[in-house]
């Protein structure tokens, strides 16, 4: 009872901010033509293109009047708090697992491609959504996952140094696991918008609504289906949001 009214609580705030707010408080940064460049030298060469069959290659051969086009589109976009329907629909590829029956769905693993188009206009969001975070210490410092200057090899080195301070106060260290299934399916939007700067807040929230997907098998394809919640997999902002989403956790104890 209390999670459900919590959960009522934060879409009744969430629902009046929108009603009572206008975007662009302070006003979105716009990007430019340089900005763009780097941002397409940053996308994957080898990656497959979504449905348009816009490849990387193809961007990073553009001109410079094209490149200036593109980047008014983008600013329109920004300018607009807008992410175009056609770069949130998803085609999903299913990948069959080695030794697993073929008619059990859970034998698959799902590969979901974007446009690539799309993942350019994220990375830019996605810069002055890492910068807001960075600059207001929104995450916690315990958290690595997805965070530049952040490794695998810190985390484990620091519990590490953990152990061995408590093995010399002659203590006991104890640690807890938790592997969460689908982790980006178990996002709610509205939590998530909760903890985003307001700046932010529209273009994020046209991001992560009104997705939807099709399944591609062979030369068959599904008809188009809506994910009500969660965040996209294969998204360059989903590894972001979910830090966010989970950045109010509660801080490991760390030893005196």
């Amino acid at each position: 009872m209390g999670s459900l009214h919590h959960e009522q609580m934060l879409s009744r705030t969430v629902n009046k901010f929108f009603h009572t707010n206008t975007p662009h408080i302070p006003p979105l940064q716009l990007t430019n033509a340089y900005e763009v460049r780097r941002k397409i030298l940053l996308l994957k060469p080898r990656a497959s293109p979504g449905e348009d069959g816009i490849t990387t290659v193809m961007l990073r051969h553009l001109s410079k009047k094209a490149l200036s086009f593109l980047t008014r589109i983008f600013n329109h976009l920004l300018q607009k708090s807008y992410f175009p329907s056609t770069w949130k629909r998803a085609t999903v590829i299913p990948i069959p697992k080695p030794n697993k029956p073929p008619s059990d769905p859970a034998s698959y693993r799902h590969i979901s491609l974007l446009t690539t188009v799309s993942k350019l206009f994220e990375r830019i969001i996605a810069h002055r959504l890492v910068t807001y975070i960075s600059h207001q210490h929104l995450l916690p410092n315990e958290q690595f996952g997805f965070r530049r200057k952040h490794s695998t090899v810190s985390q484990l080195s620091r519990i590490t140094d953990y152990i061995t301070n408590g093995y010399n106060l002659h203590k006991h260290t104890g640690m807890v696991s938790l592997d969460i299934e689908k982790v980006y399916d178990t996002v709610w939007i509205n939590g998530l918008l909760y903890k985003i700067p307001t700046y932010l807040i529209y273009i994020l929230k046209s991001f992560l609504t009104d997705r939807s997907f099709t399944v591609r098998l062979t030369d068959t394809s599904s008809t188009p289906k809506t994910t009500p919640s969660g965040l996209p997999q294969g998204a360059v902002l989903s590894t972001t949001l979910f830090a966010m989403y989970i950045s109010d956790m509660p801080p490991p104890h760390t030893p005196n």
